[in-house]
């Protein structure tokens, strides 16, 4: 087994000494100008040790990886029927006088955001506005519910 003060990661070689060189001599005996420009020394080269170590990475951070999600694929017909079923639930509940904010939120999403995106961003488009829309008829049943 090997002692505690053996190095096995053999950092101590790498690291110059910032141990002085010379067995020290009593203040009376050196002048101060000499002991503070090698103070000033050991400063500057613990100061050039330790600086890499403390800066941050040239260039740009680097993205957080984002979890993959399963998504079903589904074709383009089927897309553009839940699509049409969906402005169906929002054209019923506009006619009410309270337009809820989920559904403007979902036409919004199935009008303005629709057209430009390409079908992959079209199933995200279609997925969150039929969440909207049933948040929106779950709590506008909640509302007549009230009355």
């Amino acid at each position: 087994m090997q002692s505690r003060a053996e190095d096995t990661r053999r950092l101590t070689g790498r690291l110059p000494s910032l141990a002085p060189r010379s067995p020290p001599k009593p203040l009376a005996q050196k002048d101060f100008a000499g002991w503070a420009e090698e103070l000033e020394e050991r400063q500057r080269m613990s100061d050039a040790i330790l600086r890499p170590l403390l800066r941050k990475a040239p260039g740009r951070k680097k993205a957080p990886v984002s979890a993959k999600r399963s998504v079903e694929r589904i074709g383009r017909q089927q897309m553009i029927d839940r699509r049409d079923c969906c402005m169906t639930a929002i054209a019923r509940h506009h006619t009410e006088t309270n337009a809820n904010a989920f559904f403007v939120k979902a036409r919004t999403l199935l009008t303005r955001h629709w057209y430009p995106a390409s079908w992959r961003s079209r199933a995200d488009i279609l997925r969150n506005a039929e969440w909207l829309v049933r948040v929106g008829e779950r709590l506008s049943q909640a509302e007549a519910f009230n009355l």
